[in-house]
């Protein structure tokens, strides 16, 4: 992957303190840009951006609903894109608490696309999910951007709204708006404990601790498992990169692993660990197959770089830091 330090931008990283947030933060200061972010940590940790603050990172601990304060750090920042990461992580708790989720999702992007609209910012990227594809077969086809949305959970239904919220900033003010879809995102600074943490991660963790994993279901149900670092390289990407046409855009690897397979390349590394054991399914979960990525590496120039065995191997040997970073 090319560097992309040719031509620094201002950028304003919404949720800038949580899983996806931090590891976007660091990547762009790595790589050259001015960042500044806002996050009110009620997910987020302050810990997480460490690094960047030695770097001259500042860090807004505020809640970007409050009236005026998302413009004012913009009229402030004057960034040339805003990332909007914030939200309310993961679909068991999108289900548990499904009007904070359209707080948090849906009345947050309406005040993304409005800042953008007044002050003339020029990009808005939203990290939007899989979720909006809703449930499909193991032996579905990859899921394409143009199919047809079927969200089944407040997080699907609640991205489907916010897509159309950046679709008509586009149409009315010429923004380039990108939705990047992301598929099953796991990696460092990943809380093992939050509800909204991956199936990978929350194994990693069971593995070290050795302690049984359980699978809820037989296992069959598939995810295509993407890296944070690549994910976040793909919002990169999106938030910099020149002439990105608007609209919605897989990151994904394309590869879909049952969490049977998933569990069993755990056990590659770990041999003697235990076996597994099974629940009965939960309502919230959903089949999701794997993504086509073919959009994002015409438009974006992206693709996965890690594979689930590779990053397996990574949070078994080094929790909290990535020995797969890719080269800043």
């Amino acid at each position: 992957m090319s560097d992309q330090r040719n031509h620094s931008l201002r950028v304003l990283v919404t949720g800038a303190a949580g899983f996806l947030g931090s590891h976007a933060v660091d990547l762009l200061l790595a790589q050259g840009h001015s960042v500044r972010g806002i996050d009110d940590l009620s997910q987020g940790r302050r810990a997480h951006l460490k690094a960047a603050r030695s770097r001259g990172f500042q860090l807004i601990d505020d809640d970007l609903l409050h009236i005026g304060l998302f413009e004012e750090v913009a009229a402030s920042f004057r960034p040339d894109a805003i990332l909007h990461l914030a939200g309310l992580a993961g679909v068991a708790a999108a289900e548990k608490w499904p009007l904070r989720n359209r707080r948090l999702h849906v009345d947050s992007t309406r005040v993304v696309a409005e800042t953008a609209r007044r002050q003339g910012i020029r990009r808005v990227v939203l990290a939007s999910s899989a979720a909006v594809y809703g449930d499909r077969d193991p032996w579905s086809p990859p899921a394409f951007e143009n199919d047809e949305l079927d969200p089944r959970t407040e997080l699907g239904r609640a991205k489907v709204e916010s897509e159309q919220i950046l679709e008509e900033l586009a149409r009315t003010e010429g923004v380039t708006c990108v939705s990047a879809r992301l598929f099953n995102v796991y990696g460092c600074h990943q809380d093992p404990l939050a509800s909204q943490s991956s199936v990978v991660t929350v194994a990693a963790e069971r593995f070290k601790k050795r302690l049984p994993v359980t699978i809820f279901g037989d296992g069959n149900q598939t995810r295509d498992f993407l890296w944070v670092e690549d994910a976040v390289w793909g919002l990169m990407l999106a938030a910099t990169r020149p002439d990105v046409p608007s609209g919605a855009y897989n990151l994904c690897t394309g590869k879909a692993h049952s969490v049977r397979e998933m569990v069993d390349l755990f056990l590659e590394q770990q041999p003697n660990a235990p076996l597994p054991v099974f629940a009965p399914r939960r309502e919230a979960d959903v089949n999701q197959g794997p993504g086509d990525p073919a959009r994002a590496l015409q438009h974006l120039g992206f693709s996965a770089s890690v594979s689930l065995r590779e990053g397996i191997r990574a949070l078994l040997l080094d929790p909290l830091e990535s020995a797969l970073r890719r080269a800043a």
